[in-house]
């Protein structure tokens, strides 16, 4: 069985278009809401699971092996209302985005 977050979702999107290129097909697919209960299918042996590298927290009793068919990389954005980007509150939260992400903490 392979799990994959819900329909909708980019990871099942892509998942999807990538099926179709190579020509594969899974019958038993696994659709959940969230990353974490991909990872909590997987952890209960429930089959493999689809995730972005910055989808999973690290843990010890999971292997992360890349899909050379998919070497594609998406950027991380914040979205912020254009009447409310001024706020001091959300200027914080923003210094310290930016912050740590440039210290590779995200």
């Amino acid at each position: 069985m392979r799990a994959l977050p819900k329909d909708g979702s980019l990871t099942q999107k892509i998942a999807r278009e990538k099926m179709r290129e190579h020509d594969l097909s899974f019958f038993r697919i696994l659709r959940t809401t969230t990353f974490p209960m991909v990872k909590e299918a997987i952890l209960h042996n429930l089959g493999i699971g689809l995730l972005f590298e910055r989808s999973l927290f690290p843990s010890d009793r999971l292997a992360a092996v890349s899909v050379k068919e998919m070497p594609e990389e998406y950027r991380d954005c914040i979205a912020i209302p254009a009447d409310k980007r001024e706020l001091r509150l959300i200027q914080s939260f923003l210094d310290v985005a930016v912050e740590v992400r440039a210290g590779g903490g995200f």
